[in-house]
């Protein structure tokens, strides 16, 4: 889950359950299930518009932010330690 967390903090565009799918080459199922479990522990907000079609935006909120930080900082030392 650091990963998706990972790759929505990059993401300059509106990301999409589809659009992250695409970009991780996971398959939308799996990405759309990772989604939900992260919504539920707080990481991320889902946001639907109704802009032309609808869509989902995912947006990450503080606790993920923090938990992302966390997440590099643990591989930070993880490198650091086993050179």
């Amino acid at each position: 889950m650091a990963f998706l967390l990972f790759v929505i903090t990059l993401s300059a565009i509106m990301l999409t359950p589809s659009r992250i799918a695409k970009n991780t080459v996971l398959q939308f199922s799996t990405v759309s299930e990772m989604l939900d479990k992260m919504v539920e522990g707080g990481l991320i907000d889902k946001t639907k518009e109704t802009q032309g079609r609808q869509r989902v935006k995912i947006k990450l909120t503080r606790k993920g932010d923090t938990i992302l930080r966390q997440s590099i900082k643990r591989e930070s030392i993880h490198r650091q330690c086993f050179r």
